[in-house]
């Protein structure tokens, strides 16, 4: 009979290790194996079952402490995160290892809480610096927060890596207190320890799916037309006619000669949305439009578009100096550029329009050009 339990545990905690082996011991429990986040145990009934738990020494050390461990009874079954898991030998009369509490507190001490102590505050320091750093070299990662999946779990992978670290450290702190204090390794919560770890755990993998598996999941899942400097076909066509996003077409421009045409669709937890770029000739029109999942998210997107806008150039339209304006239909609305190109906000649904036809390029909130705006983005049924 075998039974599974986690670990989650590291060698600055390998006292609570000890006891919990001692209690899986207890209940007639068998240490068969151990990794990082797993062991498992085999029920034995017919013997006592005696467990130890180690900080690991030097590989050049290692030949002589498994045998000076063989000597005194034990088998380590497992080295992880830094410390050896042993159990008793069968037949055997087993002596402990560590008789000198003196020696074997100042080995804790000295060689695993205060190095990895430095080394956590030093990871900390490093964070917080390295972090402002990459959200400035990141022009636009206040709107990929809101529109991009995998910008949120990067981010929240991110933020429980800096929770763990500042629960490491005040873990850290309290183990160095309690063996001042009590001058011997200091045991703890074993599920306090088990949760510091899974946090360090949980926060690498949510970093993995948002850097790696769900952008390559958008490339090639995601709904998108790109078209280099070929004419769409048909097929691309109907694709981007069932977008809620408006054409050179429909707005009176070019449409025939379109020899670049890219249009993706974004989706994250707080937003949906279509973002559209066409040119043909000297007509060229830019389209984004997104649906949030409250008002508040939708005002917090509006806001940190036009922020954006307003300060760098991007995708071909340059830097664009918005301003107020009330337009029919839209509960909040910037214009650019004599209002070729607009930022609009109605209750959740947020769009960014522009458009250049020629040298003489109208204003897309004109009459004739404005209600096709707005139908061709749906707001008319919202």
């Amino acid at each position: 009979m075998k039974k599974y339990t986690l670990c989650l545990l590291e060698a600055v905690d390998y006292k609570t290790a000890q006891r919990w082996l001692d209690d899986m011991a207890g209940q007639g429990w068998e240490l068969e194996h151990c990794n990082r986040i797993f062991a498992s145990f085999r029920k034995v009934e017919e013997r006592k079952v005696r467990h130890f738990a180690d900080l690991s020494v030097g590989w050049e050390d290692q030949e002589d402490y498994l045998q000076l461990c063989a000597d005194a009874g034990w088998e380590r079954v497992s080295k992880v995160n830094g410390m050896d898991l042993f159990r008793a030998l069968p037949g055997r009369e087993v002596t402990p290892l560590q008789s000198d509490k003196g020696l074997e507190g100042q080995r804790y001490f000295r060689k695993k809480l205060v190095v990895e102590f430095l080394v956590y505050i030093l990871a900390f320091l490093m964070l917080a610096v390295f972090l402002p750093w990459a959200l400035s070299a990141q022009k636009d990662w206040s709107i990929s927060l809101i529109t991009s999946a995998a910008a949120q779990v990067t981010a929240v992978g991110v933020g429980l890596f800096a929770l763990h670290l500042i629960w490491t450290l005040g873990h850290y702190t309290a183990l160095l207190f309690r063996y001042r204090r009590e001058d011997a390794v200091p045991r703890c919560a074993l599920p306090l320890c088990r949760a510091r770890v899974a946090l360090y755990w949980v926060s690498w993998c949510l970093y993995l799916v948002g850097m790696v598996f769900l952008p390559l999941g958008e490339l090639f899942f995601t709904q998108q037309v790109s078209v280099g400097l070929e004419a769409p076909t048909d097929t691309q066509w109907s694709v981007v006619e069932e977008a809620p996003v408006p054409t050179l077409e429909r707005l009176g421009g070019e449409n025939a000669d379109t020899f670049v045409l890219s249009r993706h669709k974004t989706q994250s937890f707080l937003v949906e949305g279509w973002d559209y770029a066409q040119c043909a000739g000297e007509d060229a029109l830019w389209c984004e439009r997104y649906t949030c999942i409250n008002e508040k998210v939708a005002v917090w997107l509006s806001h940190a578009l036009l922020n954006e806008r307003m300060e760098r150039g991007q995708n071909g339209y340059g830097v664009l100096a918005f301003t107020a304006c009330p337009l029919t239909g839209t509960d909040e609305s910037w214009v650019a550029r004599e209002e070729t190109f607009v930022l609009i906000r109605k209750g959740r649904e947020v769009a960014f329009v522009g458009w250049r036809t020629g040298e003489n390029t109208e204003a897309i909130t004109r009459e004739a050009v404005w209600p096709e705006v707005l139908s061709a983005l749906h707001w008319e049924e919202s």
